[in-house]
């Protein structure tokens, strides 16, 4: 299957360091990590059925393309113990998330009709198939997941098992994958690029952010005479708004893809 095949090479370098601190009440750690990813991207080009009956696409030809990129992570962590049971933690840190191979290498779809009328436009004959349309089903210009994450917390041990804790945080995403369009130039049935046309897939986004907060309350039923002293509970709740750098019609900050404004979960256990 012409789309579903594809072949990428990636090759990375890397280096890192990290720094180690504490005293009688905070531990702590600096560092980075720096990246260079360098990637051969080779999809296949698909163009009309090549029989009747054929329900792939046909294979047009390759298209080959070669990048690289660089990373530069710094992080830091810090946790005060103001008490026994009482822990204080702040971090700050980048990230970048690799993209699923497929994504950047699958097919690039090539929809053509008849040139007709167009003919004289273009400067072809009236039965060239010219390109009016394309669908990415791999895009090899995707950038990785890319944010800036902060976040403060507190924790209160208030029972040998048990834990509430609280936390803010705040991620910058720099880079995301969303649906849309670009122009691009794509070729005739001749093999030749005239115009650019509509093509539609998966497409780097324009960032945006989400910030919020997040309680745990966690413990072991122990206290509980005999069997009862087996069972435990967690429960969580977060609650994240986002904005990406997308509008509505009417000029609002629509949310970022598939990011959950309000999530939770109950658990309870038996051991």
């Amino acid at each position: 299957s012409p789309k579903d095949s594809y072949q990428v090479t990636e090759e990375t370098q890397t280096a890192y360091f990290k720094a180690n601190f504490n005293g009688d009440d905070y531990r702590a750690n600096v560092g980075f990590q720096y990246i260079k990813t360098n990637l051969d991207i080779l999809q296949n080009e698909l163009g009309a059925s090549p029989c009747v009956l054929c329900t792939a696409d046909g294979d047009d030809g390759d298209i080959r393309t070669e990048r690289d990129y660089s990373d530069f992570l710094p992080a830091a962590n810090i946790a005060f113990d103001l008490s026994d049971e009482f822990i204080v933690r702040a971090a700050y840190g980048k990230t970048m998330t690799r993209l699923d191979l497929g994504r950047l290498g699958r097919g690039l779809s090539v929809g053509r009709s008849r040139a007709g009328d167009r003919a004289d436009e273009l400067g072809v004959s009236p039965d060239l198939q010219v390109a009016v349309t394309g669908a990415l089903n791999g895009n090899p210009q995707l950038d990785p997941w890319r944010s800036t994450n902060m976040d403060i917390g507190a924790e209160w041990y208030f029972a040998p098992s048990g834990l509430v804790s609280v936390a803010v945080f705040s991620m910058e995403i720099d880079s995301f994958i969303e649906t849309g369009s670009q122009m691009m130039g794509l070729p005739d049935g001749d093999g030749v690029v005239r115009r650019e046309v509509v093509v539609t897939g998966e497409v780097n986004g324009n960032g945006g952010t989400i910030s919020g907060v997040e309680f745990s309350y966690q413990q072991g039923f122990d206290f509980l005479p005999g069997f009862l002293s087996g069972f435990g509970a967690q429960l969580n709740y977060t609650y994240a708004p986002s904005e990406s750098g997308n509008e509505d019609f009417a000029g609002k900050t629509l949310p970022i893809v598939d990011n959950s404004k309000e999530s939770g979960n109950a658990v309870l256990w038996y051991e």
